[in-house]
């Protein structure tokens, strides 16, 4: 055998052997090695932890909290589930609020909550306007507004990796122009 074929096969050996090593391995640990390759938020998201974003920016103005409510997740599903293919922002044009959102894989509901309340600063409660003076306060406006008594969220994987994500709400509350609290 000449030495360069033998020492092919050695780096053969080695690199089997190496493989070998490590599938032995994550099988004598139960896969720990491809657990740590999951999201670090993996922790599953409950209608109390939305319902306490939207509620902590709600007293903040002294508005009451709102509720969970199923037919407005129900809906926010199936709409979130209609733009999987896309994942376009574009609103339902629904009969209710709404709010959109696209995320991360460890993005969670109650992070897009927090996101639109960024909105704050440039809400006007004096005169019900943007100070922006286009509509760059919307997404704040409905997690605050008054009328506002309900909400169901949802949250879908994209087919390019993203999450879409909706919140619905009724009444609807971001309507421009109209005071919010």
């Amino acid at each position: 055998m000449k030495k360069i074929d033998l020492a092919i096969v050695l780096i053969s050996l080695i690199i089997i052997l190496s493989v070998h090593s490590v599938v032995g391995q994550n099988e004598e640990d139960g896969g720990a090695a491809e657990s740590e390759e999951k999201p670090k938020n993996a922790r599953k998201e409950t209608p109390e932890d939305i319902l306490k974003a939207h509620n902590e920016f709600r007293a903040e103005v002294g508005v009451p909290p709102l509720v969970w409510n199923e037919s407005l997740v129900e809906y926010a599903d199936n709409y979130a589930k209609k733009r999987v293919n896309d994942c376009k922002m574009e609103h339902s044009m629904g009969p209710y609020g709404e709010n959109l959102a696209g995320g991360y894989e460890d993005s969670t509901i109650t992070d897009s909550v927090r996101f639109w309340a960024t909105e704050k600063p440039d809400y006007d409660p004096a005169t019900g306007n943007c100070k922006s003076g286009g509509f760059d306060c919307g997404h704040y406006t409905q997690i605050v507004a008054r009328k506002t008594k309900s909400v169901g969220c949802a949250r879908e994987k994209c087919k390019n990796g993203w999450y879409y994500v909706i919140c619905s709400y009724f009444s609807i509350g971001n309507i421009e122009g109209e005071k919010a609290y």
